[in-house]
């Protein structure tokens, strides 16, 4: 008898971290390298992928950016998550933990992963934020996930691409 199970063993590892980390530690990790891959993946061609690195910078420096990695136990990364953390303008009493971008690669998706990974980031936000919010993709309906961790629907977005401006 084989002495691991047949069912995980497209997964190279099991044994998942979680870690809070900052936007530049990511990039050295290899997000950058995994933003063709979720763009591909969930992009309707709209726009030009092209992430704003010195925002997002700026954005750390004063604490409004709560970055999360999944890793391997070989330090690989596998996932990230990255959350906008500000004073909502019709409820300044209330901090709220925007989710900017969150994924995790395809062969990852199995299991409890992802959830678990989901799960250690709300943990981390309630220390900070009064309410997290996320988006779930059309293309890639996620919410089943987020419902199961107790999130409920609570607004519909709809997009138009108006006007493509490239100089900005």
């Amino acid at each position: 008898f084989p002495s691991h199970d047949i069912r995980t063993a497209q997964i190279p590892s099991l044994i998942m971290k979680h870690i809070e980390t900052t936007w530049s530690k990511l990039l050295e990790m290899g997000m950058a390298e995994m933003f063709d891959a979720h763009y591909r993946e969930l992009n309707d061609g709209s726009f030009e992928l092209a992430p704003d690195y010195q925002r997002y910078l700026a954005l750390e420096s004063l604490g409004m950016l709560k970055c999360y990695a999944l890793l391997t136990d070989e330090d690989e990364l596998v996932g990230y998550a990255n959350y906008l953390i500000h004073n909502n303008l019709h409820y300044s009493k209330a901090i709220y933990a925007n989710e900017d971008i969150y994924y995790v690669k395809p062969e990852y998706r199995k299991g409890w992963i992802g959830y678990n990974f989901i799960k250690y980031i709300d943990n981390q936000l309630s220390k900070i934020s009064d309410k997290i919010v996320v988006g779930v993709k059309t293309k890639l309906d996620t919410g089943v996930l987020f419902e199961r961790l107790g999130y409920k629907p609570f607004e519909t977005l709809y997009a138009k691409v108006i006007n493509k401006h490239t100089d900005f």
